[in-house]
Formats: structure tokens, C-alpha cells, sequence
């Protein structure tokens, strides 16, 4: 009985990673932008029928679904696919070494998606609204206070497997998850509790230089929370901290109660992917591939010279963060009776954060894929010594295999503002309205029956597309 060459069977079970190779080469950005228009024309069932299923993208597949049940008004489910993103978030930072080494032989798409720092400190605020529309106040407190502990702890965690340099560029505060949990917890009593948040909310406007001016109703809530508690020292302090950002505000009405309007605006920034081609050249000669890779970061940008050869072009996939920039909006809540308004003021650009996360996390991004490439190439040489066809087989699933991991949160907003009237103690109907840049309406309704009582808080979040 004749047998076939082992180099002709080792060529076969290679033709299935190829083409399986081949047939995945939808990014994960492009196979899922589709949602976006789900979500605008309010196809929410139909938008979570199109999320991955993947065991890997499972941790997607869980921060949509419970914002698109969130638009939905299906809260109780909303809260569920959350508490559930939340525990497997948790599973995930511990790694494991069998798929680590899977990805240094395919790609990073061959990982569990693990999210960002911003992206996990928003299932806060969404399950806080839940809460409010439960009314459950204490449970969306609950939220409040988890919001800047996920936060940290996801940078932390994230803090550890990059360089020092890029660790620096990792913010461990949100100064607009600070503001909401402070309302939050005003609203419930907590007024010692409101006070250090706004506190902490107005150093990390401050600090955080994201473009994002600090709201002018938070140094009035700074104000009168420190009025009621008697902290005129710590006003005084914050003064001399911050001269030319916290001047006397008008004097608050305690009797006033505050609505608050969070308008959420345009796209969360995708990942796209990109190719780039790195020269191995005749003259190296590498025996570690982890210190080479680190060579051939520095060729991203290389120009040939005379005299210098190229024995071969490594060729990479990696991800590129979008620019597209939400467009900006106006908006206002008016009292129809007797003309009172109050204007939209900007409170978060998470575009910005995912910027800021995107070019940390790079570099590493970056090497991980350059080692990848050079391991793919030196199993083909490998190969093609022993076998000329073995070797080119190698090679093209080198390059079938090559994608960027280009997987996020994709239904996020880009952009979150506020709407906000202190108002005496009454019932309102109140006419909200948001307008983009060209001046047309892109969002509006009358809020009906709105019940303020002195020193009460109600809350509302609007999507606008």
C-alpha cells in the first residue's frame, strides 16, 4: 500500500486552519456596525438577534445586550446581562496561558475580549438608571459607589501588564461618573458622602485636561452641600486650590429641587483594521525573537536605502482607532408656561477615553503582534527547508491568519451632556429639545407631570443619534 509524502498530509490538515483562516476575515467592527442603526430606528430585538454568540465575544455580546434592553425599558433584563458582564469581567483578569499561546499562533481575535477601563465603569451608570426606573433608589446608590471602584480596579489590573510609561497615561477617575454619583447620592440623604464626590469630581475635571469645562452646577452643588454641612473651611480650601475656577457662585435655594436631563449623544470611536509591512533585512540576524521584535518596532516608518536588501517584508494586521468625532449638539429644557430654560452643557467625551486607553495599551499591541509575525515566519523557514511546498503553506497561513483584533463596545455613546433646572417645589410639564449642529431637531419631547419637591432630585437619560 502506498503512502503519501509526510509533507503532503502535513499540507492537508493545513488547507482547514486556512480556510477557516479565510473565512473569518470580517473584521469585528465592520461585521457589527449594523447595531448602530438598529439602535437608532429603536430595533432593539432585531439588534441583539445580529450580537456574536461567540464563547470568546461573550463579554460583548453581554455589555449590548444590556444597554440595548436598557433603551428597550426592559430593565430587569437590562440588569441581569450586566450583573453577568460584571462577574465574567471579574473571571477574565485571570489569564489563560493555553489561549495566550493560541494567539501567538493566530491572532488576538483567538482571545476572550476583555473591556476597557471606561468601557466597565459605564455598566454603573446604566444599572443606575435601571434602579431609577425601578424605583429603587438605594440600589442605584449601590451603583454610585461601585462605579469609581470598577474604574480603579480595571485600571489597575490593565496597569499591570503594560510598561510604566504607558501606565501613566491611564486615568484612575472619571470626573463625570464622580458628578452623577454625587447626585446620587444627595438625592438619597448621603449629603457628607455628595460632598466628597463633588470634590473629588472637581479635581478630576481638573486633572483629567479632556477638553470637558467643569459644569457650573457643580460648583453650586459644591457650595451648598458644604453650606449644609458646615464645611466652610474646606470651601475656603478649595478656593485657594482652585482661584480662578471656583468663584462665589449665586446663593443656592435650599428649598429648590433639581431636575436632571443626561443627554447621550453620537458614536463611541471603532476599531478598524490596518496593514504595515516591517523589513527583515539580508544583514540580520536574530536568535531571540522577543529582543528583535523590539528592533522592528522601530521600522514602522522605514525608507530604504542604497545597498540595503530586504530578504523579506513581514506583513501585520493591527487595529486602528477611528476619528470620527461626535458632531456637536444644543439642547434646552424649557417651561412653557412662563419661558424659563435651561441650557446643555457637555459633562463627558468618552471618545477621548477611548483615545487615551487605545495609545497606552498600543506599544504592547504593537510588540505582541511584531512576535507573532517573526514566530510565523521562522516556523516557515523551518518548513520550507524540509519541504518547498510545506513551507509556502506555512507561510500563507501566516498571513490568512493575521487580523487585528478590532472588537469594543460599539452601541456606546461618544458623547454625554446634561440638561439641568433647580426648580421650587411644584409639578411641571417641561419641554425638552436637542438640536445638532446645522440647527435642526434630532431629539425632543415634553416631559409630563414632573413632581419637584424641595431638595428632591429626578433624573432622566435621552439617546439622540
Amino acid at each position: 500500500m502506498s503512502r503519501a509524502p509526510i509533507s503532503g498530509v502535513i499540507s492537508r490538515l493545513l488547507l482547514v486552519p486556512i480556510l477557516l483562516a479565510a473565512s473569518g476575515c470580517v473584521s469585528y467592527s465592520a461585521s457589527h456596525l449594523g447595531l448602530q442603526d438598529d439602535l437608532a430606528s429603536g430595533h432593539f430585538d432585531q439588534a441583539i438577534h445580529k450580537l456574536s454568540s461567540k464563547s470568546k465575544d461573550r463579554l460583548l455580546y453581554l455589555l449590548e445586550k444590556g444597554q440595548l434592553e436598557h433603551y428597550a425599558g426592559r430593565w430587569q433584563a437590562s440588569n441581569q446581562a450586566f450583573e453577568e458582564a460584571e462577574r465574567l469581567s471579574r473571571d477574565l483578569i485571570t489569564r489563560s496561558l493555553s489561549k495566550e499561546a493560541l494567539a501567538l499562533i493566530s491572532n488576538d481575535r483567538s482571545l476572550d475580549y476583555r473591556a476597557t477601563p471606561f468601557e466597565l465603569a459605564m455598566i454603573p451608570y446604566y444599572r443606575a438608571f435601571n434602579y431609577l426606573a425601578l424605583d429603587e433608589p438605594e440600589e442605584a446608590l449601590v451603583e454610585a459607589r461601585k462605579a469609581g471602584e470598577f474604574l480603579k480596579k480595571s485600571v489597575e489590573t490593565l496597569s499591570s501588564r503594560l510598561g510604566e510609561e504607558e501606565e501613566k497615561k491611564l486615568p484612575d477617575t472619571d470626573a463625570f461618573l464622580l458628578y452623577f454619583s454625587g447626585m446620587l447620592y444627595e438625592s438619597n440623604g448621603q449629603i457628607n458622602d455628595a460632598f466628597i464626590a463633588y470634590r473629588n469630581a472637581l479635581r478630576a475635571y481638573d486633572a483629567e485636561a479632556i477638553g470637558t469645562p467643569i459644569p457650573p452646577s457643580l460648583v453650586k452643588d459644591i457650595f451648598r452641600t458644604g453650606k449644609i454641612l458646615g464645611f466652610e473651611t474646606e470651601i475656603e480650601s478649595l478656593k485657594r486650590e482652585f482661584p480662578n475656577l471656583l468663584p462665589t457662585p449665586p446663593e443656592a435655594d435650599p428649598e429648590e429641587g433639581h431636575v436632571v436631563v443626561f443627554v447621550e449623544s453620537g458614536w463611541i470611536s471603532h476599531k478598524d483594521e490596518i496593514r504595515i509591512d516591517l523589513p527583515i533585512l539580508e544583514s540580520d540576524s536574530f536568535h531571540n525573537p522577543s529582543d528583535f521584535a523590539l528592533h522592528l518596532a522601530d521600522r514602522v516608518a522605514w525608507q530604504p536605502s542604497p545597498g540595503v536588501r530586504v530578504r523579506y517584508w513581514l506583513s501585520l494586521a493591527l487595529p486602528r482607532l477611528s476619528e470620527d468625532r461626535p458632531l456637536p449638539i444644543t439642547g434646552e429644557i424649557r417651561i412653557p408656561e412662563d419661558g424659563r430654560q435651561s441650557s446643555l452643557v457637555p459633562l463627558e467625551d468618552l471618545n477621548i477615553r477611548a483615545r487615551r486607553i487605545f495609545d497606552a495599551t498600543y506599544p504592547k499591541v504593537l510588540l505582541r503582534t511584531i512576535l507573532r509575525g517573526l514566530l510565523k515566519y521562522t516556523a516557515s523557514e523551518q518548513a520550507r527547508k524540509e519541504d518547498e511546498n510545506l513551507g509556502l503553506l506555512f507561510n500563507i497561513f501566516g498571513a490568512l491568519s493575521e487580523r487585528a483584533d478590532t472588537r469594543s463596545w460599539l452601541t456606546l455613546p461618544g458623547r454625554i451632556s446634561m440638561i439641568r433646572m433647580d426648580l421650587p417645589a411644584g409639578d411641571y410639564d417641561l419641554d425638552l429639545e436637542i438640536r445638532n449642529s446645522a440647527g435642526a431637531v434630532i431629539g425632543g419631547e415634553t416631559l409630563h407631570q414632573i413632581q419637584v419637591t424641595e431638595g428632591g432630585w429626578v433624573f432622566f437619560n435621552r439617546r439622540v443619534y
